[in-house]
């Protein structure tokens, strides 16, 4: 999240947040101040921490297979209930975008459509992340019907072999039969949401698969693929990292195939794998964007899950007392310094 993109899309959306808002956005995003006086535009919640699968590099997977208190293994099998969902909501005005994941499948929390219909008729365009295995002609009408913006399907493989491996217990067949179910659905319907992407998380096992997938969302009638470079912030997963030449050939053949089809192409990361200090004083998540988590911690962005980056708690605290609470001025300042990165961020995909 760079100043001048930012800048340029804050321009365009005044009509919607108000020219006293988009004023205090743009002062967020030039000045990057320690005290903010503009309130997020975009907020992710994580509604649930269950999940039907138990993929490889997942951070979830791993912290069971290690965990060995019933207490811990239960934080992973746990929702939000609506009535806190809508307290989070109430807290956070004037929003433009929400997301409604985490680690865990956003379609195994039973009220879900609630959810999205909720923030729709805020006047959000609301998305989440899924894997896909539980779409079926029923909740296929339902997300259509429901005023859902955007989908995002983790797939990662082109073939049965490949994907299975990395997602044990899904089935590649099936998931594809439900995308195709969604996007004819969506066409016969004339709608032109939810715009539906594939995310592929690229490591040693999918790499040489990557620029197939550009083809496969061509032929399916998908909008978009995003292509993210494993970063592991679990020791465990670190083998599972591609090396830097093999990613940037990936990403290189899935760019041209992409131009070749017509279809949108979002590489996080760049071309490299190499760490680069430079871009992570212009990151303008903690101006821009919260994370609230399941038990109401409030994180300065997605990619940071650990529980000492807390920037307090939105059950216990007003978030206009959390948002400029000092660890949110502690953080804002240490991320403004050019010539380091705070070490929360030293994994991002974004700056690497």
């Amino acid at each position: 999240m760079y100043r001048l993109p930012v800048v340029v899309e804050l321009a365009k959306t005044t009509q919607r947040r108000g020219l006293r808002e988009t004023g205090r956005d743009l002062r967020a995003a030039l000045t990057r101040p320690a005290v903010t006086g503009n309130r997020p535009r975009h907020l992710q919640v994580e509604i649930i921490t269950n999940c039907n699968l138990g993929c490889l590099m997942c951070p979830r997977t791993v912290d069971l297979a290690r965990s060995a208190s019933a207490e811990r293994k239960e934080a992973w099998y746990r929702h939000m209930s609506y009535s806190s969902f809508l307290s989070v909501l109430d807290s956070f005005p004037g929003l433009q975008t929400l997301s409604l994941h985490g680690i865990g499948e956003p379609l195994l929390h039973p009220q879900i459509f609630d959810m999205v219909e909720e923030g729709a008729r805020r006047s959000i365009q609301v998305r989440f992340t899924t894997n896909a295995t539980r779409l079926g002609p029923a909740k296929c009408e339902r997300l259509v019907a429901s005023g859902l913006h955007r989908l995002i399907v983790s797939l990662d493989g082109t073939t049965a072999d490949t994907y299975e491996r990395i997602r044990p217990g899904a089935r590649f067949e099936e998931v594809i039969d439900h995308l195709c179910m969604l996007s004819r659905l969506r066409r016969d319907r004339g709608a032109s949401a939810p715009r539906i992407e594939v995310n592929m998380v690229v490591q040693r096992l999918n790499v040489f698969e990557v620029p197939d997938l550009v083809s496969l969302v061509s032929e399916i009638g998908l909008d978009g693929v995003i292509l993210s470079p494993l970063q592991p912030p679990e020791p465990e997963l670190a083998e599972m990292s591609c090396d830097s030449e093999a990613w940037m050939k990936a990403a290189k053949g899935a760019e041209e195939r992409a131009r070749q089809l017509g279809i949108p192409i979002h590489v996080r990361g760049g071309r490299s794998s190499r760490h680069r200090l430079a871009p992570t004083y212009q990151c303008l998540h903690p101006w821009m964007s919260a994370v609230v988590t399941l038990d109401g911690e409030v994180m300065p962005c997605c990619n940071i899950h650990r529980s000492d980056c807390s920037m307090g708690n939105l059950f216990s605290d007003a978030f206009e007392d959390v948002w400029n609470g000092s660890h949110y001025q502690s953080f804002r300042r240490e991320l403004q310094r050019k010539d380091a990165v705070p070490e929360p961020c030293r994994w991002c995909p974004d700056f690497r």
